[in-house]
């Protein structure tokens, strides 16, 4: 019984052959958090019933050409790493507080009125 639980231990440390590189497998996080929160903006149930969360989901395995198999498998293997995954999650935390600076210094600077003109037309 003894040798068959640490066949298992040493069979949960081995990477999976198709493992994510750690930048393939946080821009998917990052990602998938981005999905979540537009999710979490919708609370009403009638419009989460609208809202095409899955869809969101497939867009993101296709354009990222990873499959959700292959994520997951990745993600049980990266999740028994905590100071792996806190790395993740900072760096998740940073890229989204420079997307959120970046909308936010957009939106805070002034047109020259000759533009907002043109865009008028």
């Amino acid at each position: 019984m003894a040798l068959s639980s640490c066949d298992e231990q040493a069979k949960k440390s081995i990477p999976p052959k198709d493992l994510l590189s750690k930048e393939q497998f946080t821009g998917i996080m990052e990602e998938l958090f981005l999905i979540e929160g537009l999710r979490s903006m919708h609370t009403s149930a009638e419009h989460k019933q609208l809202n095409p969360t899955e869809s969101y989901y497939n867009s993101l395995w296709e354009k990222s050409e990873v499959s959700k198999k292959k994520f997951i498998s990745s993600f049980e293997y990266y999740s028994k790493d905590r100071s792996f995954m806190e790395g993740v999650y900072t760096e998740i935390a940073r890229r989204i507080k420079v997307k959120e600076d970046k909308v936010k210094s957009e939106s805070s600077e002034k047109r020259p009125v000759h533009q907002e003109a043109e865009e008028l037309r």
